[in-house]
């Protein structure tokens, strides 16, 4: 969760004009999640992580509305601390 409140925030500071991370965007990301989880990622890994992000969501979206299958039904997500994800 670290990546993605970093990413919201530096969507919020201006630098991601035209849906388009700009360079001190990636570079206030890199820092912060460097700051949060001790990890330092280039841009690439980020934008790696972003798409795998994505992909995630996509999929547990598509379950979650065609299924009919709760993704949480056994309470995995609440059970599983914050910072793990």
């Amino acid at each position: 969760m670290k990546y993605c409140e970093s990413y919201v925030l530096e969507i919020h500071n201006g630098n991601c004009p035209g849906g388009q991370m700009n360079k001190y965007g990636w570079k206030g990301l890199s820092s912060r999640y460097y700051a949060a989880t001790g990890l330092l990622h280039d841009r690439e890994q980020l934008q790696d992580k972003q798409r795998t992000l994505k992909k995630l969501w996509r999929f547990c979206n598509l379950a979650r509305t065609h299924t009919g299958v709760n993704i949480d039904a056994d309470g995995w997500w609440t059970r599983t601390p914050q910072g793990q994800l």
